[in-house]
């Protein structure tokens, strides 16, 4: 019995330990409608606060309409029966949604990224009961990284002439921010340092054919001032002797004369 407890015992730790080692990615929400899932970050954005090609009204003929409607994102969305009307966003990141509401009497929307051969997504269902925050599209392959997208939404032609538009969802990948326990090194290269600066001319001692280092011209500048004032001193002493002579001189010849 005891035996078995223990196989059972060894066997339930095994299971844990195979369970902890799968990762699995947890999601949080910032209160501005950041998510942020693994590396990523998914940031809703309103059709309304995007591009566009009409103004805002109260006719669905010659505007687009904001339409208050619980079940929406934030509690509504804008709709439109204007052919050829376009919402446009600009955005930056890797990849994109679009959500919207579908009805029994919405048509279809063509969609364009960076120019792009554009797709068609239909807003239409067959029943009477709509349905709302549905993504229509969805391409998260943009790019490898955090690059400028567009993304053209445009209404179609066809049987059915409403179209609505919820909201986007931009997703891109989360920049790292530096890490402030690393401190900022800071090298200086002096000019003349040849494991790092090729000169050319390289270093001399003339400045009519050669890189002259400062230091080292103002060093034997120093040399040369200083010799030229040992050499003056010297003089001086030489010259001063010679005065102090002649007094001497004159002062014997003086006194034995007298």
């Amino acid at each position: 019995m005891k035996n078995s407890s223990k196989r059972l015992m060894k066997g339930l730790l095994a299971v844990m330990l195979i369970c902890s080692s799968f990762w699995l990615p947890v999601e949080t929400k910032a209160a501005d409608g950041t998510t942020q899932a693994d590396s990523q970050t998914v940031t809703k954005i309103q059709a309304e606060d995007a591009q566009l090609s009409l103004p805002s009204g109260s006719d669905m003929s010659s505007a687009f309409v904001f339409e208050q409607e619980p079940a929406s994102d934030e509690g509504g969305h804008i709709k439109t029966s204007v052919l050829g009307a376009s919402v446009t966003l600009e955005f930056e990141g890797t990849g994109i949604r679009f959500y919207t509401k579908k009805g029994n009497g919405a048509g279809q929307l063509s969609v364009s990224v960076d120019g792009e051969e554009p797709q068609t997504v239909d807003e239409y269902i067959d029943s009477t009961t709509a349905q709302f925050k549905v993504k229509v599209y969805e391409d998260l392959e943009l790019s490898a990284d955090n690059e400028a997208h567009t993304i053209v939404l445009t209404t179609l032609d066809g049987d059915r002439t409403n179209f609505n538009f919820d909201y986007f969802e931009v997703i891109a990948d989360q920049e790292e921010e530096p890490d402030p326990d690393l401190e900022e090194t800071v090298t200086t290269v002096q000019a003349e340092d040849d494991e790092y600066v090729t000169l050319d001319p390289a270093l001399g001692s003339s400045m009519s054919d050669s890189f002259v280092k400062e230091a080292e011209f103002k060093r034997r500048r120093a040399y040369q001032d200083f010799g030229d004032r040992r050499n003056a001193y010297a003089s001086f002493r030489r010259n001063r002797r010679t005065v102090l002579y002649e007094k001497r001189q004159w002062s014997w010849k003086a006194f034995r004369y007298a």
